[in-house]
């Protein structure tokens, strides 16, 4: 049996196979976090022989990395209309523009 220690509650854990499902999103967020740590811990759910008969159960620490999603639209002041003109015979790679 599987149990999650997740005090974001952004993830949920099958208790039978041990698969980590993300619940929230939203709290996952790279721009807020790097990354995120999760204890797992397992219980066996019958009695080990070789163990005298006890249960099993160990903890896990397991590290989850966040990569960066394109989620914030750009904006820009006073408007998002900018106009930009190129002549024919520009070279590749000229500037054409800048927004700062």
């Amino acid at each position: 049996m599987y149990k999650l220690e997740d005090p974001r509650k952004a993830f949920t854990i099958d208790s039978k196979t041990g698969w980590l499902t993300v619940i929230d999103e939203t709290k996952l967020d790279r721009e807020a976090l790097e990354s995120i740590q999760l204890e797992i811990s397992t219980v066996e759910m019958l009695p080990n022989v070789a163990n005298s008969g006890r249960l099993q159960s160990g903890p896990a620490l397991v590290t989850i990395g966040l990569l960066d999603a394109n989620d914030n639209s750009p904006t820009f002041t006073p408007s998002n209309l900018f106009h930009f003109e190129v002549t024919v015979n520009a070279d590749i790679g000229s500037v054409v523009g800048q927004v700062k």
